[in-house]
């Protein structure tokens, strides 16, 4: 947990491990936080790769699973 606004996702599943996964709706600074891998993009329709979402709202996307980091607004 930071003080700021930044929120750094960094997933720990080996690559090709997982075509998909979802943590929604996760309470953060008064915010809700959901992060999406969807290797193929066809499972929650928001595109391939690893999305990082604050309030409904992308903050961070990447096509890869690897780290990515966004701001809340």
């Amino acid at each position: 947990m930071r003080a700021d606004n930044l929120v750094e996702v960094n997933p720990l599943v080996p690559a090709g491990t997982w075509d998909w996964f979802c943590l929604d709706r996760v309470p953060y600074h008064g915010h809700i936080v959901t992060v999406v891998w969807d290797k193929t993009g066809a499972r929650f329709g928001k595109g391939k790769g690893l999305r990082r979402l604050a309030d409904g709202r992308e903050i961070a996307h990447s096509p890869e699973l690897t780290r990515i980091s966004g701001t809340m607004g």
